[in-house]
């Protein structure tokens, strides 16, 4: 089967984290284990995971759009992942 990819919004006492991968439920693991850095400490739960992507480029650039929605607390990324943004701090 092919790969596909995920991209991720986490809820943290630190805010909303953003990242894409292509094992959802094995990078929330590493979140919750403390095995990355930025969330390390931040008890981080998945709230929102968006449909699979056919490419890493596609996850990515799709990630940075979110992250800046976030950032901006925009709209878009309510209406796009249902959580209200939280900038990342």
């Amino acid at each position: 089967p092919k790969r596909r990819f995920y991209v991720q919004v986490l809820a943290t006492e630190r805010g909303h984290y953003v990242g894409h991968t292509a094992s959802p439920t094995a990078r929330l693991a590493e979140h919750r284990h403390g095995k990355v850095r930025s969330t390390r400490g931040a008890n981080p739960q998945e709230a929102w995971l968006s449909d699979p992507m056919e490419t890493r480029e596609e996850a990515e650039r799709f990630a940075k759009s979110l992250t800046l929605w976030r950032d901006q607390l925009s709209q878009r990324f309510l209406d796009t992942t249902g959580v209200a943004p939280e900038p990342w701090r």
